[in-house]
């Protein structure tokens, strides 16, 4: 069973398809960066070898935060940097530059 580990402020759900958004009010950017590799880590070690997955499952993220930001513009530029992330080709966790 996967559990988020997250702390009790912490918001998350599935944003629409295979997407989730998970907010983290408080935390700057690289706490957000350390959260999505702790995610990133806990979704390998799910074991799924009944269904072809033996080295669990992995996840692009796309990481975005800054202060006097609205909400609309984080999830966009969220959003736009998990698209650059499943772009690559690659399990990564991309942030702004």
């Amino acid at each position: 069973m996967f559990d988020k580990g997250g702390r009790a402020e912490d918001i998350y759900g599935r944003w629409g398809g295979d997407e989730f958004l998970v907010a983290l009010p408080g935390i700057d950017e690289r706490g957000a960066r350390v959260t999505a590799q702790r995610l990133q880590d806990a979704a390998r070690a799910v074991e799924l070898t009944e269904i072809g997955l033996p080295e669990g499952l992995s996840l692009s993220i796309g990481v975005a935060g800054g202060a006097h930001v609205t909400r609309h513009d984080l999830v966009r530029q969220a959003d736009l940097n998990l698209y650059e992330a499943k772009a690559a080709l690659r399990e990564t966790v991309d942030a702004a530059r």
